[in-house]
């Protein structure tokens, strides 16, 4: 059998094949196909769609537009924001047999900073490291 593993930041992944943030969502499918779908993910490492500090809604239609080389989207990054993905998301998504790729969005710089530290706080206490620093709880 040929090896197709790959190293990236430092884990190794059965493949190269990732999902692009946003574009498949492993939870929902699990729940049309069965959870044993998620035993064994298509993907070597999962992406979950964007996560932003606050709650947004994206865009409002029209979403897409063809061109001469494609499509080009402004779906303008619809999400739950950072406090309901951790509560709601993350524990499911730490059960993943791969990796998890946290993509994270922000429209300052202080708002990627609270992103990220809300993130870390929860998966500090979900792994059960403790003293970690949070400036977004």
């Amino acid at each position: 059998m040929v090896d197709l593993s790959v190293s990236l930041l430092g884990s190794r992944l059965r493949h190269p094949v990732l999902n692009a943030s946003g574009t498949f969502d492993l939870l929902e499918a699990a729940e049309v196909l069965g959870q044993e779908f998620v035993a064994r993910p298509p993907v070597a490492a999962y992406v979950p769609k964007t996560v932003t500090l606050h709650a947004r809604r994206g865009n409002e239609p029209p979403r897409l537009v063809e061109t001469a080389s494609g499509l080009m989207n402004s779906i303008g990054l619809p999400n739950q924001g950072v406090e309901e993905f951790c509560r709601h998301d993350l524990p499911r998504l730490l059960g993943l047999p791969c990796p998890l790729i946290v993509n994270v969005a922000g429209f300052t710089p202080e708002e990627y900073v609270l992103a990220v530290e809300r993130l870390r706080w929860a998966l500090d206490e979900a792994l059960g490291v403790y003293g970690s620093a949070c400036a977004a709880s």
